[in-house]
């Protein structure tokens, strides 16, 4: 799972060097250029660090599923009861 993330965050530096060359060509001005790259690529990089940690602390595990099935049967069963009252 971790190489996925590295992979998007290694895309956003990419994408970020790639358009501070573009802008770079299109303006002549190269701090401008810098600027837009590293703020692109750190936009992607830090969305990257974020799923990374996201997707390693709410994984589905044994526990939670068990949890998860069991609050969906309380739920299940007390709209059954309100429907067919005793």
């Amino acid at each position: 799972m971790k190489t996925r993330w590295t992979f998007v965050g290694g895309v956003g530096v990419v994408c970020g060097g790639v358009l501070a060359l573009l802008f770079w060509m299109l303006t002549g001005w190269g701090i401008a250029a810098l600027v837009m790259g590293a703020l692109v690529a750190s936009i992607l990089v830090v969305l990257a660090v974020g799923g990374s940690r996201y997707n390693s602390t709410f994984q589905t595990t044994v526990d939670r599923r068990a949890e998860a099935l069991a609050k969906r049967e309380r739920v299940r069963k007390a709209i059954e009861e309100t429907h067919h009252p005793k």
